[in-house]
């Protein structure tokens, strides 16, 4: 049996060849499943209007301005409104460990408020 190496054992002691190949390719596949659901997430917030229905700039270019001003991850993000102005509300990991949470104008990018430990 040239190619097969591992023996699965199914109801009935029924035991049939597993292929080392097929295992891999199984292996990758389960492993990319979170990775898909959060790009799949991430997509929904990029295409989010806001809650008033105003046009708003997407969160990847308020991504880029926060890391800008403090390098570092999000961890989460929002898309609420304040009063009549929708704002992304971001919680944001620096590269020294820091918590900040940033309330950003989503109209015009411009960051209202930031907080944290």
């Amino acid at each position: 049996m040239t190619g097969y190496s591992t023996l699965v054992q199914v109801r009935h002691g029924k035991t049939f060849p597993m292929n080392k190949n097929f295992l891999f390719a199984l292996a990758i596949l389960l492993a990319a499943l979170p990775a898909g659901q959060a790009a799949a997430q991430y997509q929904r917030r990029e295409n989010a209007s806001s809650p008033t229905g105003e046009e708003v700039l997407p969160l990847r270019t308020i991504i880029q301005r926060v890391n800008a001003r403090a390098p570092g991850r999000m961890l989460d993000a929002d898309l609420n409104s304040q009063g009549n102005r929708p704002v992304y509300r971001i919680r944001w990991l620096t590269e020294d460990g820091r918590r900040i949470d940033f309330q950003v104008d989503a109209r015009s990018g411009q960051v209202l408020s930031q907080g944290g430990n």
